[in-house]
């Protein structure tokens, strides 16, 4: 009954929306079901909209960063965007989390992702952990970085194809090609990121919506120089 709209308020999100969502949506299909009713269309359309969440700080120029999970130099992660998940809140409030923040930029041709985590990745307990993003639009696509027990190295998969751009030592750096993901200048990506454990996700931000940014154009250094 009324419990069920009472949790679609702002202030009781949390990493279940979309889940919630589905659920709600199928429970009032069946009700048309069971009296011999045609399902209304609208039905289909998911009632809790996913936005763009806006971070700390955008991405502001193009980057370009060495894979090697250490912190080359000042400048590679300079112009990412950032966003801080410390200072994130919703309904399952985390007195901990495993991921402390995200930058997230782009070259002309690959997205970049540099994970902070709460622990060090020197330790045998990190390699429990697998980190990753959800591509949701406009393809939707799954990337995971995580340790592989029989060949005793961390791989990170791509819907099935093995990518090798990625850096583990003191941070976690991931780049993904554009061409990978199918998309092409002007496309607006929208991801999430996300921690597992032990094959179980364990966190996913940003809660209640997602990061974006627009493939640039070949053209994009002269552009933002015209600005």
């Amino acid at each position: 009954g009324s419990d069920w709209c009472w949790w679609y308020g702002d202030d009781h999100s949390s990493d279940n929306d979309a889940v919630f969502d589905a659920l709600f949506r199928k429970h009032l299909k069946n009700v048309y079901q069971l009296i011999n009713q045609p399902v209304p269309k609208q039905l289909d359309v998911p009632i809790k909209k996913i936005g763009a969440i806006r971070p700390i700080k955008e991405p502001t120029y193009l980057i370009y960063p060495i894979l090697d999970g250490e912190l080359t130099n000042y400048f590679e992660w300079l112009a990412a965007g950032y966003f801080d998940f410390a200072g994130a809140k919703g309904a399952m409030h985390q007195v901990e989390t495993i991921l402390q923040g995200i930058y997230y930029g782009f070259s002309l041709e690959s997205l970049y992702l540099r994970f902070e985590v709460g622990f060090s990745l020197d330790i045998d307990e990190a390699k429990e952990f697998s980190f990753g993003c959800y591509i949701i639009s406009p393809h939707h696509y799954k990337a995971e970085l995580s340790f592989d027990d029989q060949a005793r190295k961390y791989r990170l998969d791509l819907e099935g194809k093995e990518l090798d751009t990625f850096g583990l030592k003191r941070i976690i750096e991931v780049g993904i090609k554009f061409a990978d993901l199918q998309v092409k200048a002007g496309d607006k990506v929208e991801f999430q990121v996300f921690a597992a454990r032990k094959g179980l996700e364990v966190e996913k931000w940003p809660r209640g919506g997602v990061f974006s940014l627009t493939v640039p154009a070949d053209n994009y250094a002269e552009e933002q120089w015209s600005v």
